[in-house]
């Protein structure tokens, strides 16, 4: 019903980010705070981007397309290096007391 409201622009797709997208404020907001459970929290957040940044990939190379610009290979190297930054980090290990 919600669907035929706002016409056919919500896909499953559409859930999916919006999922992504609340996780991910979630995360940031309890690595802020510093909460016990953030680098937990961080774990299944990286978890999920590289997932959904594999099953991206997976699809481009099931369509036989170019990857998208600037698209999943640019976000995976950015989540590389944060992970690398929570996983090497001193000051990572001062502020939650372990790194991921």
């Amino acid at each position: 019903m919600l669907a035929e409201a706002v016409g056919k622009s919500i896909t499953p797709g559409s859930f999916v980010e919006a999922a992504y997208c609340a996780l991910s404020v979630y995360v940031g907001v309890c690595l802020w705070r510093v909460t016990a459970t953030a680098l937990g929290w961080l774990k299944v957040y990286f978890i999920t981007a590289g997932s959904l940044l594999a099953l991206v990939l997976l699809s481009d190379i099931v369509a036989r397309s170019v990857p998208r610009e600037g698209g999943p290979i640019g976000l995976m190297l950015w989540t590389v290096v944060w992970y690398l930054y929570f996983h090497k980090s001193k000051r990572v290990r001062l502020t939650y007391g372990r790194n991921l």
